[in-house]
């Protein structure tokens, strides 16, 4: 498909649109074959304990739930991480972003895992891993080496404008996706380059690096799966996010074959997990929908709002045109957009997959996820509507929970029986 499928009728909305599909389930059908035949199990409102409210957090960016039991949040907005006691007392409120010798540049994400049983982030301005739940004592850094993890080569699987990058510790190493090429990258190159990368482990010990997983050789070439789509224009790439530590293992989503392709750590490929994908037809106006981000283009001027909020004729109106300039069959906008949009594993192995809303803006997911055990049983677990979930234990699923009022709260549920 050529770059046309966004050709709008203004230039201005048609970058909107392809750097806010970047930003950020299923389609009318839902997930459908992804799931086994006994339906899916409900965790209900009821279900969640709330730990902590506090007005300190607000745009939530990531959880890390330590040994000690603490809670850390990761916030867009200061203070930057605020870590909670198990019985939801606030421990720590800190960090502030600038260039200051105790300050961050742009804290993307906690190492998933952690590193010596404490929380530590990989800030991507500093290039740096950083220790922060531990404010009271000298602060620790560990800088990615530079000639074999250049600046700019650690990236988001979701978005060139801030989203979280995925890190995760396997052993005493720590695991992140490596862009092949060097330097600053750029929207109309994205799709070039993505798949000239690795998942690479780096000892913060000794501050090696060594290769794990290529994502050429592990992929193969796709030049004939991009063939299928018309121009061969390639699906929007979220293989940087779709990856994790599955107790010894390393899985990654393989989008052209629809598995959870799994690697140890020593990159040795071991039995794949097939998931079948909740989609494989899109109409226009899904695509739309679930492509374009109509707040955050209204926030960044692409679309002109009417007096207050878009009312829904408008976002219809907009939805409709872009619909209408889209071009490809049902199958190849199907191709192009992600299936899944998260991946997480839990302590135990069991794999988490969350499964694109084709009726939510910005590539985001809804209540669903796919629970998927390591010996491939697949069944669709349905969370409240507000609950974001962000970590899995083999007990315990730890999320944060909105109010009516957009008010937010640390909450966790207990892992859904089988039976419910």
């Amino acid at each position: 498909m050529s770059s046309r499928f966004v050709a709008l009728s203004s230039r201005r909305v048609a970058i909107a649109l392809i750097l806010f599909t970047f930003t950020a389930v299923g389609c009318e059908e839902g997930p459908g074959g992804a799931a086994s035949d006994v339906g899916p199990s409900r965790v209900q409102a009821t279900d969640l304990r709330v730990v902590a409210t506090t007005e300190s957090i607000t745009a939530v960016e990531d959880l890390a739930v330590l040994p000690n039991g603490t809670v850390w949040v990761l916030n867009s907005v200061e203070p930057l991480f605020l870590g909670l006691a198990p019985q939801g007392d606030i421990v720590d409120a800190h960090g502030r972003t600038g260039g200051g010798p105790e300050e961050f540049g742009a804290p993307s994400a906690f190492v998933v895992g952690g590193l010596d049983g404490e929380a530590w982030v990989f800030d991507r301005r500093r290039h740096t891993l950083i220790r922060v739940s531990s404010p009271d004592e000298p602060r620790a850094e560990v800088p990615l080496p530079r000639d074999a993890i250049p600046p700019g080569t650690v990236l988001t699987g979701m978005s060139l404008m801030g989203s979280p990058i995925r890190t995760a510790r396997l052993g005493g190493e720590v695991l992140l996706p490596r862009r092949s090429g060097t330097g600053e990258i750029e929207a109309i190159s994205y799709w070039t380059t993505i798949w000239d990368a690795d998942l690479v482990a780096f000892d913060p010990e000794t501050g090696s690096v060594r290769t794990v997983v290529e994502l050429r050789e592990a992929m193969g070439d796709l030049t004939s799966h991009f063939e299928g789509l018309s121009g061969g224009f390639p699906p929007f790439p979220l293989w940087y996010r779709l990856w994790a530590v599955c107790g010894d293992e390393i899985r990654l989503y393989d989008f052209v074959r629809d598995e959870l392709r799994g690697f140890t750590g020593a990159g040795v490929e071991v039995d794949p997990v097939p998931v079948p994908p909740p989609f494989t037809e899109v109409t226009p106006r899904q695509f739309a929908r679930a492509a374009f981000d109509l707040a955050a283009a209204e926030r960044a001027g692409a679309v002109t709002p009417g007096v207050g909020d878009m009312s829904a004729a408008d976002s219809a109106r907009i939805l409709d045109g872009l619909a209408e300039r889209l071009e490809g069959t049902p199958e190849q906008l199907g191709g192009l957009l992600p299936k899944y949009v998260d991946f997480r594993c839990a302590d135990d192995g069991t794999m988490w997959l969350r499964p694109l809303d084709l009726e939510r803006g910005g590539m985001r997911g809804g209540p669903a996820w796919l629970r998927i055990t390591p010996a491939g049983e697949t069944r669709e677990v349905l969370f409240p509507e507000r609950f974001d979930p962000y970590r899995f234990t083999s007990e315990r699923i730890w999320g944060v929970l909105r109010d009516e009022l957009d008010v937010a709260s640390v909450a966790w549920t207990e892992m859904p029986d089988e039976g419910r």
